[in-house]
């Protein structure tokens, strides 16, 4: 598999899977550390990479590289319905165009491999997914710095994050809504506000689209 992963041997990342069939990113993190508890799977690579977010910004982010034979199955686990833009993808990397008859087999060993993938950690998903979902639920509330963290809008210094949580504090004051409390190592506990009460703010300054 390290030979798969050559400089050599053309790869694409996990992030530009996600960008092209239209998932979120760390979810796919998730399903793909999933599938690779398979040893069919082969050997998973971390690496750092980096992306244009919609303000223009290049954002740091860890993600997967992974060659031709995982990224299919892993598009085929993720979107079975946009697994041909990954293929389209795959054809540009490897310059030269696929005949009728081998685009067929390449989707169709696309499809095995998803039955076969799907058979044997169905239940292990579930349970991550279940596990993510209770914790989705209750971690409702972030501080300024973890939001930009989990919602992957890049670095926040701490002076953004001032400004950011007096706005966002004075918004949950004139609303009504909880403000909690976080331990920080540099200052004790910090304040943390409701997820959507930071969106609203967060799209006001311009760092979420409206």
């Amino acid at each position: 598999m390290k030979d798969l992963m050559s400089s050599t041997t053309a790869t694409m990342t996990l992030k530009e899977i996600t960008d092209l069939i239209e998932v979120r990113h760390n979810n796919a993190m998730v399903t793909v550390e999933t599938m690779a508890t398979d040893p069919e799977f082969g050997e998973l690579l971390k690496i750092s990479s980096s992306y244009i977010n919609n303000l223009g910004a290049w954002i740091p982010i860890e993600t997967y590289q992974l060659d031709k034979r995982q990224s299919i199955a892993v598009a085929s686990r993720l979107n079975t319905a946009l697994l041909m833009r990954v293929i389209d993808r795959w054809l540009e990397l490897e310059g030269k165009p696929l005949t009728t008859m081998q685009m067929v087999v390449a989707t169709a060993q696309a499809a095995v491999e998803q039955e076969r993938v799907n058979a044997q950690t169905d239940t292990r998903l579930k349970a991550v997914e279940a596990k993510q979902q209770a914790i989705d639920r209750v971690v409702n509330e972030f501080t300024v710095m973890a939001y930009f963290i989990y919602a992957e809008l890049g670095p926040c210094d701490l002076s953004a994050a001032n400004a950011l949580g007096r706005k966002t504090a004075k918004l949950c004051r004139e609303h009504g809504y909880p403000i909690g409390k976080q331990p920080d190592p540099r200052f004790g506990q910090v304040n943390s506000y409701p997820e959507h009460a930071l969106i609203e703010v967060l799209r006001e300054e311009g760092y979420i689209p409206q």
